[in-house]
């Protein structure tokens, strides 16, 4: 049988005909496939009446030619090198090995570097493109002319290394002495290329991978939990506070943390006090002792160790009221472990607990959407019984079943969320009802009711929204410490209730099909998914969460279905979970990705998702400033702006990490356009929440629903700016050791110096002068900034106990940041070069420039926390007074079983009994295994 022959036929399709992948009938005469664009219009095209244009064919044609050129190229190229390992397979004695690299073997190495240099230059193109710009308009993708001009250099390329390959094969018959000799000068090149490569300007080489044949990072792959010096997962801590894993993975940031490791072993209690009083002298503490006495008077609040004045548990309980309205506790008389025989003692009068639900309802409601008004008040009145007078008739609830009990544990809660939304940031407020206040009592007696039903059984859903409350409460009271662990340990057992009762289903599938129990369970469920992915956003908390097992619908409005008195607030909460379903599930991939252990991630795939969100962003929530400015305007535009500030939060700690990734590959394009978008986020689109809570005139709640996430914003930009003033540091003392290196070569000495990532290789000391002008400029402004977020998380401190934590933190960082980065390295010249910042000078410029514009801002003040005033020191001891007389208060009044009880009498240290977070090894406190990362 003949075998069968194609037709040579060259089909030219115009684009229009193309596109709809129809026949293209052209007019006139036969095409001339060397000037497609003076043809004839096509029948379709004339019948249309437009244009008949032939660029996707030009464009293919012109591929098709190259990529025939590049596959002959190609194959020259493989055939040349299997050839010359058939030929130079060259014995002898090195490296214990028993053969010696020869020259052929080590240019085919150096023909795989080049090869995943192209790569990486083809990947980093590809993630240009996708990433949108919001400082620049939309860019224009590259024209023909440059794609064919690209792909003719590549098939260049190709044949180029062809022909290196067939030259170096007639370069390796040289004796085995020779070799050997060879083979020693090769190891002393390799050590210095290694080294230099190490402080390569990143201004000359856009893609100059760290010795690029020793990569462990695989091609295109990254993972979050993946060191990406040596490729390995990096230890986890506990998760006190958000985002710690920057704190193992810059070098900055590892340079700090190795001293304080070191100090830690001396003094284990170093995280207990705060850096600005622990180093003053007693003499000193009891003369600032006096003048806080006479500053707050009666109001000034005794430490813990001050025998000289009351230590009585409830003068001190009356002290802390006169200091803050929302830390008030109940009469003596009142028991809060006995909630029932309390329970009239801990809430106002009857006429203060309606307005105050009213408040709820309006404004705080609408954000936890989780209960049905209606049927919640109706049964609170038949629980708390008639009134008279504005006062309730009975002395003891009428409790009827457990769904009772949990309805009044919701009920304390609710009082208690109202009672804070009064207050600003200071503790104060202008209400009436703050002269009847909701104690921190009210809370206690709230969690010894919901310790009653264990959340290890299934429980009904009156008792799973009562526990849903209790965990709201943890993320808005300034009085609790919520940690990553502590986040998914409740947040896990919610969610896992939620299974036990089928809320993942959606409710047509069971009996009970009454529009406003169906609307009400659709609600439950898609917002604990909500709060799932919030949570993940901040701690890195694992998703409880799993969209392949939930079929439940988003609820809908219909005013037989309103679980809300007022239908206007009702069909606002249902447009929310419509406007937000979206971008959720672009938020869960996102926090999905970052807990991906085991499997790396394709690069692309991250870019992608990072694109799709923050385009989604824009088009749900729009831009920042007209989020801050509308935040006050109801429940809809602070609900934006919160969910902002999560997504935000999580962007910036993404493309800072992405910073560090491309860092390690070399990548000074790539690393530089993710250091900008991390600097853009904490400088501009998060940069008002620097002053909005302090000049805030708290509508609708908003130091309630904003200050919690101002901490994060305050922790995340002071870890952010730290880490990069760290590594200035040590580029400033490699460029002082280059300098002097300089001078000495200038005197016709010997030069040793090594030169850092940042410089730009011209040996004149007036550059050297500039470069280093420009660091220090930028040191000074990081420094201003760095101190004025932490003394702003100080004044947040005065109210909220999670920033008290914090702040202890970052002033011990501060203060080494002030010390000097020799003394906290110990001198390591290694160390010190290892950890030196690989951005180009233009970008630090442009950087210096945008903190220049900040500067101006009342917020950033140029005095240094040590540098403090009698004033500061005086307002620094009451904080840390309060919050340690608060630790006592909870420590001594714990609710604890009889052989606890038993062990305080004989144990002298039971008043220390405290499940303190840092006396636990947080790991990245350990120094023996730390620094290996």
């Amino acid at each position: 049988m003949e075998k069968l022959q194609k037709r040579h036929r060259q089909i030219v399709s115009c684009d229009r005909c193309r596109k709809r992948k129809i026949k293209c009938i052209r007019t006139g005469d036969p095409i001339d496939l060397t000037d497609l664009g003076k043809q004839q219009p096509c029948v379709t095209c004339l019948k249309m009446g437009k244009v008949c244009e032939y660029t996707k064919s030009i464009e293919t044609m012109e591929i098709s030619k190259l990529r025939k050129q590049h596959k002959e190229a190609l194959g020259k190229a493989k055939k040349s090198l299997g050839e010359r390992r058939q030929k130079t397979k060259v014995k002898g004695m090195a490296n214990g090995t028993g053969e010696v690299q020869t020259e052929a073997e080590a240019e085919t190495q150096e023909l795989k570097q080049q090869q995943q240099q192209r790569e990486q230059q083809q990947q980093q193109q590809q993630h240009m493109s996708l990433l949108p710009n919001r400082d620049e308009g939309k860019k224009e993708l590259p024209s023909l002319e440059d794609v064919v001009l690209i792909r003719q250099k590549i098939a260049e390329l190709e044949r180029k290394l062809g022909q290196t390959s067939a030259k170096s094969t007639n370069s390796i018959n040289s004796t085995n002495s020779g070799n050997s000799a060879n083979s020693a000068n090769s190891a002393n090149s390799a050590n210095l290329v290694a080294t230099a490569s190490t402080f390569t300007s990143p201004s000359t080489a856009q893609t100059s991978p760290q010795n690029a044949s020793q990569l462990v990072i695989p091609p295109g792959k990254i993972n979050f939990s993946y060191c990406f010096k040596e490729w390995k997962p990096l230890q986890l801590s506990h998760r006190p506070f958000p985002y710690m894993l920057l704190l193992r993975r810059d070098a900055g940031a590892r340079m700090i943390w190795y001293y304080i490791g070191q100090k830690v072993k001396v003094r284990t209690n170093i995280f207990d006090d705060s850096h600005l009083l622990v180093n003053l002298p007693e003499a000193r503490m009891n003369e600032l002792r006096t003048k806080a006495k006479i500053v707050f008077g009666d109001a000034y609040i005794p430490g813990t160790h001050e025998t000289d004045m009351f230590q009585d548990i409830a003068s001190v309980k009356n002290v802390i009221g006169l200091n803050d309205k929302a830390l008030t506790f109940s009469p003596p008389g009142v028991d809060y472990n006995d909630p029932i025989s309390s329970y009239f003692s801990l809430i106002p009068p009857a006429w203060v607990n309606k307005e105050l639900l009213n408040i709820f309802f309006k404004t705080i409601y609408p954000s936890i959407p989780i209960i049905d008004e209606l049927e919640f008040r109706s049964t609170l009145n038949r629980i708390l019984g008639p009134e008279i007078n504005d006062n309730y008739m009975n002395t003891y609830p009428n409790i009827g079943t457990s769904n009772d009990l949990a309805i009044l544990a919701t009920h304390l809660i609710i009082l208690r969320l109202a009672y804070l939304s009064l207050l600003d940031i200071n503790g104060q407020g202008t209400s009436h009802l703050l002269n009847y206040p909701v104690s921190f009592d009210t809370y206690r007696a709230a969690d010894t009711i919901m310790k009653e039903f264990d959340f290890t059984k299934r429980q009904t859903m009156t008792i799973l929204q009562a526990g849903l409350m209790i965990r709201m409460y943890l993320m808005f009271s300034p009085e609790n410490v919520v940690t990553g662990a502590a986040t998914q340990i409740t947040m896990g057992a919610i969610i896992q209730l939620c299974y036990s009762i089928g809320l993942n289903r959606d409710p047509e599938c069971f009996n009970n099909k009454t529009p406003k129990a169906l609307n009400l369970k659709r609600k439950i469920w898609h917002f604990v998914m909500r709060m799932d992915v919030l949570n993940s956003l901040v701690f890195n908390t694992t998703l409880s969460t799993d969209l392949d097992i939930a079929d439940c619908e988003l609820p809908e409005f219909s005013p037989e279905a309103a679980n809300c008195v007022d239908l206007k607030i009702e069909g606002e909460i249902i447009a929310s979970f419509h406007r937000y379903h979206r971008l959720f599930l672009h938020s869960r991939k996102l926090a999905s990705m970052h807990l991906k252990v085991s499997e790396d991630l394709r690069v692309d795939d991250l870019v992608q998702v990072l694109s799709d969100l923050e385009s989604e962003t824009q088009k749900t929530l729009g831009i920042p400033s007209a989020l801050f400015n509308q935040s006050g305007n109801g429940f809809l535009p602070l609900l934006n702006l919160r969910i902002f500030i999560y997504i935000e939060l999580m962007l910036a700690y993404t493309y800072f990490t992405l910073y560090l990734y491309y860092e390690a590959l070399g990548m000074t394009t790539m690393q530089t356009m993710y250091f900008r978008k991390t600097i853009y986020i904490l400088t501009e689109d998060l940069w008002e929440l620097n002053s909005y809570i302090f000049k805030s005139p708290n509508r609708n709640a908003e130091v309630l629903n904003l200050t919690p996430l101002t901490e994060v914003f305050l922790h995340l930009s002071v870890i952010i700016l730290n880490c990069v003033r760290m590594r200035l540091f040590c580029n400033m003392a490699v460029m002082e050791k280059n300098k002097a290196d300089l001078e000495m070569a200038g005197k016709g000495k010997h030069s040793t110096g090594v030169k850092t990532g940042a410089e730009t290789h011209d040996n004149n000391l007036d550059d050297h002068e500039f470069n280093i002008a420009i660091l220090k400029k930028l040191d000074n402004q990081l420094k201003i900034c760095t101190n004025s977020q932490v003394r702003l998380i100080g004044n947040i401190a005065t109210r909220y106990r999670y920033s008290v934590m914090l702040r202890r933190i970052h002033l011990i960082v501060l203060k080494l940041c002030d010390m000097g980065f020799l003394e906290v390295t110990g001198h390591n010249f290694a160390m010190i070069s290892g950890a030196v910042m690989t951005l180009p000078y233009e970008v630090l410029g442009r950087f210096s420039q945008v903190l220049e514009s900040r500067m101006f801002s009342p917020e950033m003040q140029c005095e240094s926390l040590f540098d403090a005033t009698d004033e500061d020191l005086i307002m620094e001891l009451q904080r840390e007074h309060l919050w340690n007389q608060l630790k006592r208060i909870q420590t001594e009044e714990m609710l604890t079983s009889s052989w606890i009880d038993k062990t305080k009498r004989y144990n002298k240290h039971a008043d220390d009994f405290d499940i303190n977070v840092f006396n636990f090894n947080l790991d990245f406190l350990n120094t023996n295994e730390l620094f290996s990362n």
